[in-house]
């Protein structure tokens, strides 16, 4: 295979398996979702970067993965690395729909008991959010899979609190848990996709993770797949907390901005953090 190719393999693959998931949804739907609405396409791009850097920053604690085979160039470098990152929201949310569109946990038949949430409940689930956070940074050897459930639980009772059609646990409290159905189905599906992908690219991640060294699909040990789903529920709720602050532009529904002044601040933040962050890999998982 071309060197070049190689290189870029999983871009070229990703996004062209993007496009295939919202024709998918297009035609059920009869309009695009994903790739329908500009200012919504830009933003859900751009919010994936920071949001899984934030992972990475994580990872320089955890250890648990390292990327090999990146361009020389730090500018194709660092270009890449934000092309990659960007799907990860993409992903999770088109994800979501093609499973809908497939008809899948869809309608009267994704009906179940009813979840009461309670301002003591939700206050609850993100304290339990902030000790897997704790554990995961303190004892990482350990409790590394926490680091996918830590912020589901903080941000899903924010948006709850906010917006309850947009959280899962408002679907709970509704008695329809379809959509978390088709989310989890989806991360797995995804999963499946971006291991696929970088283990026929030239520039990959490799994995590290304790006791799961052999056992393994593509790259990734075989029960590292059991954190796809977690981590696409994780995704989902961490965008839906992006748009009920008024930061990030929804697909549906009125758009509710934050202030302007708030919006400038967030996005340079957003690209700060950024920079910082593919920094910070350069010198601890970069090779």
């Amino acid at each position: 295979m071309n060197e070049t190719l190689a290189t870029w393999l999983y871009v070229a693959a990703w996004y062209p398996t993007l496009v295939l998931a919202d024709a998918l949804v297009a035609r059920r739907e009869g309009r695009w979702f994903l790739f329908g609405r500009p200012a919504f396409t830009a933003s859900v791009f751009a919010w994936s970067v920071p949001f899984w850097l934030a992972f990475e920053m994580a990872n320089l604690r955890l250890d648990n993965w390292h990327y090999a085979g990146l361009p020389e160039n730090a500018v194709e470098r660092w270009a890449g690395i934000v092309i990659a990152f960007a799907t990860v929201f993409p992903a999770i949310l088109v994800g979501e729909r093609a499973m809908e569109a497939l008809g899948i946990a869809r309608g009267k038949d994704a009906r179940a008991g009813r979840f009461r949430v309670t301002p003591g409940r939700r206050t609850a689930i993100q304290a339990a959010g902030l000790a897997c956070m704790a554990l995961t940074l303190l004892w990482p050897r350990t409790f590394y899979p926490l680091v996918w459930l830590g912020s589901l639980l903080l941000a899903d009772p924010f948006v709850h609190r906010r917006e309850p059609s947009r959280s899962l646990l408002g679907d709970l409290e509704q008695g329809r848990p379809g959509r978390i159905v088709r989310i989890l189905l989806g991360g797995l599906a995804i999963g499946l996709l971006w291991e696929l992908y970088n283990g026929a690219a030239g520039a990959r991640w490799v994995y590290t993770v304790p006791g799961f060294d052999g056992w393994k699909v593509f790259a990734m040990p075989l029960p590292g797949f059991l954190g796809f789903p977690v981590f696409a529920l994780s995704g989902y709720a961490a965008w839906q907390a992006l748009v009920v602050t008024g930061l990030a532009v929804p697909r549906d529904g009125d758009p509710r901005p934050a202030p302007r002044a708030a919006r400038i601040a967030a996005l340079v933040l957003a690209a700060a953090f950024t920079a910082l962050a593919i920094l910070a890999m350069e010198r601890g998982t970069v090779t």
